[in-house]
């Protein structure tokens, strides 16, 4: 995992590039070779990246398990939640997590959420991450 700074935020430029920029770490890739995964069929346009790439995500809703979470690709996954510049940020904010920790802060502040809503692991195409699976 290379962390890699989100460039657009929801208060100043009217969407942000969080969940983009946690990809774009997790791949070790550039921020700008990962598209923007807005709008009504964001989820599906990501899939089928991924797919792309030879991967597929598995997610669950948080379930106070999160310790006991394997992640994907590195043991890393991505965790969707409140932000803590408020909950008017739509979509709320995407970090990275390992073990049960967060390693990465998109956000130029570091602070991660204020509460997780939403786990999400990236896995190579035909494996199966057995902690928390929904498709």
């Amino acid at each position: 995992m290379k962390p890699k700074m989100q460039t657009l935020f929801y208060d100043k430029d009217g969407t942000g590039n969080c969940f983009e920029a946690c990809i774009a770490s997790i791949f070790e890739i550039e921020l700008k070779d990962v598209p923007n995964f807005h709008g009504i069929n964001w989820f599906g346009d990501f899939l089928r990246w991924l797919k792309l790439r030879g991967y597929t995500s598995y997610g669950c809703l948080y379930n106070e398990n999160i310790e006991s979470y394997k992640g994907g690709v590195g043991g890393y996954f991505v965790v969707a939640g409140e932000s803590p510049r408020g909950k008017h940020i739509k979509g709320g904010h995407a970090v990275i997590y390992k073990a049960g920790k967060l390693v990465h802060d998109p956000y130029p502040d570091g602070t991660g959420v204020v509460s997780i809503k939403y786990i999400m692991s990236i896995e190579k195409e035909g494996d199966l991450n057995d902690s928390c699976i929904s498709r």
